[in-house]
Formats: structure tokens, C-alpha cells, sequence
């Protein structure tokens, strides 16, 4: 019997860790989804001042991070 309950609670032990893993790895594909939006966000940014620098043959430095991309063309 004792053999036995070696057995559950090294089950047990197994599934408490699987279930951790599984919860580090939906943590995980949350920041990489938060990532993704983030890039997104910044490549149109960043697209949006390269048309209007070309357009107005300006040199753009910065543009603050909270004006939109598609608001960027009208402050130029």
C-alpha cells in the first residue's frame, strides 16, 4: 500500500507541475500577443512618419507615443 501511495502523490506532483507549465505557457502567448499589438501599433507609427516626411520633405526627431499614426499626417 505505502508503494501505492508513493504512486498518487508522485502523480500528483506531476499534474500539480503540468498544470504550472500550462499556465506559464498561456502567460507566455499572452505577453507575445501584448508584443505582436505593440509592434503593430509601432510599425504603423513609424510608416505613418516616413510617408509624411517624404510628402513634406521634412525631417522628422520624434512624435510623441500617445498621437495615433493616423493622426500624424496632420500635424505635419
Amino acid at each position: 500500500m505505502s508503494h501505492l501511495t508513493g504512486l498518487v502523490s508522485h502523480l500528483d506532483a506531476a499534474e500539480a507541475t503540468s498544470t504550472r507549465q500550462a499556465q506559464d505557457i498561456a502567460e507566455l502567448k499572452q505577453e507575445i500577443q501584448a508584443l505582436k499589438q505593440k509592434q503593430a501599433k509601432t510599425d504603423q507609427r513609424f510608416t505613418a512618419m516616413e510617408d509624411a516626411r517624404s510628402r513634406n520633405n521634412l525631417k522628422i526627431c520624434r512624435i510623441p507615443e500617445d498621437i495615433p499614426a493616423e493622426e500624424i499626417p496632420h500635424l505635419l
